[in-house]
C-alpha cells in the first residue's frame, strides 16, 4: 500500500461565504480544492448562527492558514465583504448569480465522482446532510432550510470550476 499526500496535489485552494445572523440562517465558510483533474474535495465547513462577523472572518483566516485558500467566492449579497477578504490576502471572485447553475455545478461533479467530501472534518459531515436533505417544494422551489452551507458550497464549487470573474 502506498500513502499519498493529496493536499500536495491541490492546484488551487478556495473558499465560499454565506451570510447570516440567524438560526434560520446562519453564516457559513466552506473551504475545498481542485485537483489538475478537476476532481474537488471539499475540506472544511463551519456554521454559525451568532451574527459575529469577526468569527466569519475568522474562519476565513484558519481556512487560509490550515489549508492554503488563497481565493474567495461570493455572490453579489456578500459584496459587502470583499474589501476585507482582499485585505486579508483574498482574491475575491463574483460568482454566478443563478442558484440552479451553482447547483448544476455540484450536480454535474457529483455525476461524474468528481466531489468528495472530507469526513474527517465534523462542520463537512453536516453539510453533506444538509446537501443531501436540499429539496425543491411541489411548486420547484428550493426548499431553504439548512441551505446556508449547501449555498455557501455552492459559491465554493463555481469558485473552483470557473474562477474567471475576479473583483478588482
Amino acid at each position: 500500500m502506498q500513502i499519498i499526500n493529496i493536499a500536495a496535489q491541490f492546484k488551487r485552494t478556495a473558499i465560499g461565504k454565506d451570510w447570516g445572523t440567524t438560526k434560520q440562517h446562519n453564516a457559513a465558510v466552506v473551504c475545498g480544492s481542485v485537483l489538475s483533474s478537476g476532481v474537488i474535495w471539499i475540506r472544511s465547513s463551519w456554521l454559525s448562527d451568532t451574527g459575529s462577523a469577526n468569527d466569519w472572518y475568522d474562519e476565513d483566516e484558519r481556512c487560509k492558514r490550515d489549508y492554503g485558500a488563497r481565493y474567495a467566492g461570493v455572490d453579489r449579497s456578500q459584496s459587502s465583504a470583499e474589501d476585507r477578504l482582499k485585505s486579508m490576502g483574498f482574491a475575491v471572485y463574483k460568482v454566478n448569480t443563478s442558484v440552479e447553475l451553482r447547483n448544476g455545478d455540484v450536480a454535474g461533479l457529483i455525476k461524474r465522482k468528481a466531489i468528495f467530501w472530507d469526513s474527517s472534518d465534523p462542520g463537512t459531515r453536516v453539510l453533506y446532510g444538509h446537501a443531501c436533505d436540499y429539496h425543491k417544494d411541489e411548486d420547484g422551489k428550493i426548499v431553504e432550510e439548512k441551505d446556508d452551507d449547501v449555498d455557501a458550497q455552492g459559491y465554493l464549487v463555481s469558485e473552483l470550476i470557473r474562477p474567471a470573474l475576479q473583483v478588482g
